[in-house]
């Protein structure tokens, strides 16, 4: 979640993982909900400052799947404390 370059971190992942291996990952990620999202895009600035660099808003598993992952298995579970909820954990498979 406070990762500087989400993306460039995502690549750096797929490059040391061999064609075929999986990654496994568990983070808090934007809320599927219209209200709930938008108040955590709107917390996002704040919460950066005082959370570490924290983004509560990311479409993580999106940005796995556009770094070139196959998603293989994902489940959302209703964790942690406002504005970091829901979290996911999931598998993705670097593809070749």
């Amino acid at each position: 979640c406070s990762v500087t370059d989400q993306r460039r971190s995502l690549e750096e992942i797929r490059r040391v993982l061999r064609p075929g291996g999986e990654f496994r990952f568990m983070e808090h990620v934007r809320a599927a909900s219209g209200a709930w999202a938008h108040f955590q895009d709107g917390i996002t600035p704040l919460w950066k400052r005082v959370g570490a660099g924290c983004h509560p808003n990311r479409d993580t598993v999106g940005a796995i799947r556009a770094a070139n992952f196959e998603i293989v298995e994902v489940k959302e579970f209703p964790l942690g404390p406002y504005p970091v909820r829901p979290h996911v954990f999931g598998v993705a498979r670097r593809l070749s």
